[in-house]
């Protein structure tokens, strides 16, 4: 497969048909908990549905047109025996509660107890869309997003991307699961919601994707970077856009500072040659953590970087950010800000801050 956006040959192995009076087709909340369960639990499972959606080289390739015509979802209907068949459906994905179940037109709904049907106006075309189960059929991760969004807004429709984009997965019972397989990439998101037309409900969607950065690998992580990198007039403090978690490969002398061929950077402003690791509430506060961390700052001081450590309490302190902030600006050769926040920004970062969670650190 030649060179696309995002993972390039976990797509693509086989696109599958859902079949119209037979197929049932999760989409919504339950396709983005399904997503969940199936990142914290298989990771061989995960990487196999990605093999049924439209390849990375394929999906680049496709435009408005394209997308709308490869399209089997629109005379989805539920089954007449619509009872049996979602219990077996929500078993077979590892689901309780209603199964949020995705129709293409009002006629095609029907009652159940067991489901909630959604009209979706959007193109769902085979190679977004994977089988788990025969007859069981769940919507790809970007197309999930793009459902939700509207009633997310634009901060937690961006943090739910990232979060796609990275390798931790969260719920609100079990919380954080860590080193998971990422299921899209903030190119495939992109690319997606700009072709697939004027669908009413998909602005916090679009304006999430062009702000969603890949490889974060915890939400702190990604309330730092999207406040340090959004504009101040969404609240951010308008800083360039950070790499997330890429190596930095030391010299020989660096490596013996630390024992170590190459460091991963939490935040790298490259052009800077900053290095900003976030660290939680209980990190390094040991001898040995304080340590490692004088070891990681010398190896990378001889590499002609920074690093800059900045702990929980720092990022829920704006003060604090904005010092942050003017060093990153500082040192990628930007002129600092010549205008206060009017009132109308700091309502947006009031914001900001809230849906990603800032305000209760």
């Amino acid at each position: 497969m030649g060179e696309g956006i995002g993972f390039g040959g976990v797509y693509g192995s086989g696109l599958v048909r859902p079949q119209r009076g037979s197929s049932i087709v999760v989409g919504h909340e339950s396709a983005l908990r399904f997503w969940v369960n199936v990142r914290r639990s298989n990771a061989g499972m995960t990487k196999e549905l990605l093999g049924e959606l439209y390849p990375d080289d394929m999906l680049a390739s496709i435009d408005t047109e394209s997308v709308w015509a490869d399209c089997s979802l629109l005379p989805l209907e539920l089954p007449h025996d619509v009872a049996p068949r979602i219990a077996h459906a929500s078993a077979a994905l590892g689901l309780d509660g209603p199964l949020d179940i995705v129709v293409g037109k009002d006629s095609a709904r029907r009652a159940s107890a067991g489901a909630r049907c959604h009209v979706w106006k959007g193109p769902v075309p085979d190679g977004l869309i994977c089988c788990p189960e025969p007859g069981v059929y769940v919507v790809a991760p970007e197309v999930a997003l793009m459902q939700v969004a509207s009633g997310l807004g634009f901060y937690k429709t961006l943090a739910l991307a990232m979060e796609l984009c990275g390798t931790y997965s969260c719920d609100g019972v079990r919380g954080c699961e860590y080193g998971v397989v990422p299921v899209t990439t903030a190119a495939r998101i992109g690319h997606l919601v700009s072709i697939v037309g004027r669908i009413r409900g998909l602005d916090a969607a679009r304006q999430a994707a062009r702000c969603c950065m890949d490889n974060s690998a915890s939400p702190r992580e990604t309330a730092l970077a999207a406040m340090l990198s959004l504009p101040r007039r969404l609240g951010g403090w308008g800083c360039p856009r950070p790499e997330l978690n890429v190596k930095i490969e030391l010299s020989e002398s660096a490596a013996h500072q630390c024992g170590r061929s190459h460091l991963v950077a939490d935040l790298l402003y490259r052009r800077a040659k900053l290095d900003i690791e976030y660290q939680g509430k209980e990190w390094h506060t040991a001898d040995e953590g304080r340590s490692r961390d004088e070891a990681r700052q010398n190896a990378l001081m001889q590499m002609g970087y920074s690093c800059v450590f900045v702990a929980a309490r720092q990022i829920a302190d704006e003060s604090k950010v904005d010092g942050i902030a003017e060093l990153i600006k500082r040192k990628s050769g930007l002129r600092p800000e010549r205008t206060e926040a009017n009132e109308q920004m700091m309502a947006r970062r009031a914001e900001m801050l809230a849906a990603l969670g800032i305000c209760d650190l």
